[in-house]
């Protein structure tokens, strides 16, 4: 049987083969409402520990994790409905 399955990363398992079929660009992003409150006070949603090690997830610890986050999920669905919103 053979299967093709899309991932953040590269694979970690000896069994399976990685090739990259596109790049993907990531931004931060809010609402017009989110630039009111001075830049100490904005929250943001983050990611929750369920996938340890996820690039995206280091990258937002490294640059944002001394700020406070409402809502930790690694659904993108989710994400986009918590910042619509606020």
């Amino acid at each position: 049987m053979t299967a093709l399955a899309d991932r953040l990363s590269e694979p970690q398992t000896p069994d399976l083969i990685g090739r990259p079929i596109a790049s993907v660009g990531y931004g931060l992003y809010g609402t017009v409402l989110w630039k009111v409150p001075p830049q100490e006070n904005r929250v943001f949603v983050g990611f929750d520990d369920s996938m340890p090690g996820l690039w995206l997830n280091d990258w937002f610890d490294a640059h944002l994790a001394r700020r406070q986050q409402v809502l930790c999920r690694n659904e993108l669905a989710t994400k986009l409905w918590a910042a619509g919103e606020g």
